[in-house]
Formats: C-alpha cells, sequence, structure tokens
C-alpha cells in the first residue's frame, strides 16, 4: 500500500516542480529582458561620458569669454549718465539746440523726478514743439545721437490739421516726456 501511495504523489509532484520551472522559466526570460535593457543604457550613457570628457569646458575661458567686454560697455555708460549740474544744463542747451537746427520752437520744461528705479535716478523733462510729423523724427533721431542715456517716456503727437488752437493760433502738437539717467 506504501508503493501505491508514492505512485498516486508522484504525478502531483510532477505538476508541482512543472509550475516551478514554467514559473522561473518566465522569471528568467524577463531579467534577462531587463538586464538587456540596463546594458544597453548603460552602453548609452558611457558613450555619452566619452563625448562629455572630450568636450571637458574650461569654465574660467568661458565667463572671460562672455563677459571681457562687459566692463568696457559699463563704463561706456556710465559716461553717458551725467553726474553735475553742468552737465544737466548741457543735456538742456543739447536739445534746445536740435530745435533750432530744426528750426522748431522748442519749448523744454523740468518735471517732477520719481524715486530711483532699477536703472537708477533720473531727471524728467517735458519738451513741446509745433512741428509735421517729419520734424518729429528728425527730432528723435538727432535726440537719439546725443551721448546720453535718454529714454522716451511718453510721446503724444497732434496731427497738424487738428493742432490749431484758440483764435486760430498753432498750438504745439508734439509733446514728449524724456526721462535723463544721472549718476
Amino acid at each position: 500500500m506504501q508503493a501505491q501511495k508514492t505512485i498516486d504523489r508522484l504525478p502531483k509532484l510532477f505538476h508541482v516542480c512543472m509550475v516551478l520551472m514554467l514559473f522561473f522559466f518566465a522569471a528568467s526570460i524577463i531579467l534577462g529582458i531587463s538586464n538587456k535593457k540596463l546594458a544597453l543604457d548603460i552602453e548609452v550613457l558611457e558613450i555619452f561620458l566619452l563625448s562629455a570628457a572630450e568636450v571637458k569646458p574650461n569654465f574660467e575661458e568661458s565667463l572671460n569669454f562672455y563677459t571681457e567686454g562687459a566692463q568696457d560697455a559699463i563704463d561706456y555708460v556710465q559716461t553717458l549718465r551725467p553726474d553735475s549740474e553742468g552737465e544737466y544744463i548741457d543735456f538742456i542747451s543739447s536739445v534746445e539746440g536740435i530745435g533750432q537746427n530744426l528750426a522748431l520752437d522748442v519749448n523744454l520744461e523740468s518735471l517732477d523726478t520719481p524715486k530711483p528705479d532699477n536703472l537708477g535716478s533720473v531727471l524728467r523733462y517735458r519738451v513741446e514743439f509745433f512741428g509735421s510729423r517729419n520734424d518729429l523724427i528728425a527730432f528723435l533721431k538727432e535726440l537719439e545721437a546725443l551721448p546720453y542715456y535718454v529714454r522716451v517716456e511718453t510721446l503724444q503727437y497732434k496731427s497738424l490739421e487738428f493742432a490749431v488752437g484758440p483764435q486760430g493760433q498753432l498750438a504745439q502738437n508734439v509733446v514728449l516726456t524724456l526721462q535723463l539717467y544721472v549718476r
């Protein structure tokens, strides 16, 4: 009888072994595929590291390359920013000179100055004159050519046909607000 029980258990043991073999076979295939993907990733990374080793950037040279002209530019911008009352008067004279050169009757008025912004302190001026669109463009070109750091804050232009004021007088049709950056 004992031999009969052993023989009956043998197919069950065989089935358990087959299930375990299939499980381990599937696990080894999954691990093999994962190992192959990992090996491919390592190969790609090794190629990248070889390429990166050839580049080896010198950060000091890069920094010098990108900033070599920065101090010259800063020094130049500082020369465009007046720092004395005499230089402010020179700016006003230059703006009035532009008006004289273009035969424009320029009215220049100083405005309240706001608090300094991230670009620095400014002096504000209002410039008014009567002129055509070409006069305005010529004035702006001459203003741009001045050796000062100037920003046109606002520009108002009325067409010449609407520039006639009360009693038939010609009103100033161009109004500019300028910011002169100072030290």
